[in-house]
């Protein structure tokens, strides 16, 4: 038997074999054109991702120093994830004249729909906020 008499007879079994077994259900497949189950809404009653609005969170990180010291211009952005926790903070503006340490340190505030983080800042000897650790997360900053 030649090699194309072989694949031919071979092809012919399986579709046999596939006509015989009957049809597949698949049920990973729509029903019809609007199947709810499978078919996403894009415009429709139900909302999804490519229909829904786009929200950032609503962390604002406050840096201030106690009344009498000095220390200003510092800036910082959260960055929140699942569950509305403070994962970060990143410095956007690292201001001046602030104190290392002591009662003149800057304090850290977050304010927003949530509850609950802390954080604490790092500052250089010449006075710029470098970084701000998140010590609690916090949760529902959404």
């Amino acid at each position: 038997m030649s090699y194309r008499k072989l694949l031919n007879l071979f092809i012919s079994l399986v579709v046999v074999a596939a006509l015989v077994s009957g049809p597949i259900n698949v049920t990973a497949m729509p029903a019809g054109p609007t199947d709810e189950s499978k078919v996403p809404h894009y415009f429709g009653p139900y909302p999804n991702w490519a229909n829904s609005p786009f929200t950032l969170p609503d962390a604002t990180v406050i840096i201030t120093v106690a009344s009498g010291c000095s220390g200003s211009g510092a800036a910082a952005e959260a960055t929140v994830g699942a569950g509305g926790a403070i994962t970060g903070i990143t410095v956007t503006s690292p201001g001046n004249d602030y104190a290392a340490s002591g009662r003149c340190a800057p304090q850290i505030g977050i304010v927003g729909s949530g509850s609950g983080a802390e954080a604490r800042a790092t500052v250089t000897r010449s006075g710029a906020v470098v970084a701000v650790v998140v010590d609690t997360q916090g949760s529902h900053y959404i």
